[in-house]
């Protein structure tokens, strides 16, 4: 059983790394990134509830780790182009000097890795197909704001329920990582759609 303020914080990380994100790449909230005090918080808040996350859950910030490295190498739309956002890539490995491995449960994990036959308790299927949608969406979608990717993220919080409500053997860093990438898409879709009212009104400069 995951401690509720885990849970708390891990929504609220995605929801500091989702507005530090978009403040930053989409041109109709473009005011907000004037206001440095405000991006300087949202960085801030964004290192240290995924730094008290990863000490409590390793798995978390293995996984969170994987999928950020991944996603740089394989994503065409620019991600971590701004020197925060790249030495996040450098200052995440830091990190491995810092958490308990015994926290990983090694038998456990060994174990759901070879039992396939047991999907629920099989940790490989969970992350390969997070990193997949990654892959897909910076592979595929090469607009800021979109239709496909609104509703595209409106899939990944469904298949985040799924695996927190659904697979109740998922282990707590993978559900708290969920919780996270839930609060990260929420974001994204308010944001997705909002950008997309304004787009869409007759007297708007920028057009889709």
């Amino acid at each position: 059983m995951i401690d509720s303020k885990y849970i708390l914080v891990s929504i609220l990380a995605g929801v500091f790394t989702k507005l530090y994100d978009d403040i930053n790449d989409n041109e109709l909230l473009i005011e907000y990134k004037k206001n440095k005090f405000l991006t300087e918080i949202l960085k801030g808040l964004t290192i240290i509830s995924i730094t008290g996350l990863s000490l409590q859950y390793p798995l978390y910030f293995l996984t969170l780790f994987l999928v950020v490295i991944i996603q740089y190498l394989v994503d065409k739309t620019g991600p971590y182009k701004d020197p925060y956002e790249k030495s996040l890539l450098v200052s995440m490995l830091f990190m491995f000097l810092l958490f308990d491995y015994k926290k990983l449960n090694s038998n456990k994990l060994w174990s759901s890795i070879q039992d396939f036959s047991k999907p629920r308790n099989t940790i490989v299927l969970i992350i390969i197909a997070i990193i997949g949608l990654s892959i897909f969406e910076g592979r595929m979608m090469k607009q800021e704001v979109s239709y496909a990717k609104l509703y595209t993220r409106i899939i990944y919080i469904i298949y985040c329920m799924i695996v927190i409500y659904i697979l109740p053997e998922t282990f707590d860093g993978i559900k708290l990582l969920c919780y996270y990438l839930i609060g990260y898409f929420t974001v994204s879709i308010i944001i997705q759609y909002k950008s997309l009212e304004t787009l869409h009104q007759p007297n708007h400069p920028v057009k889709l």
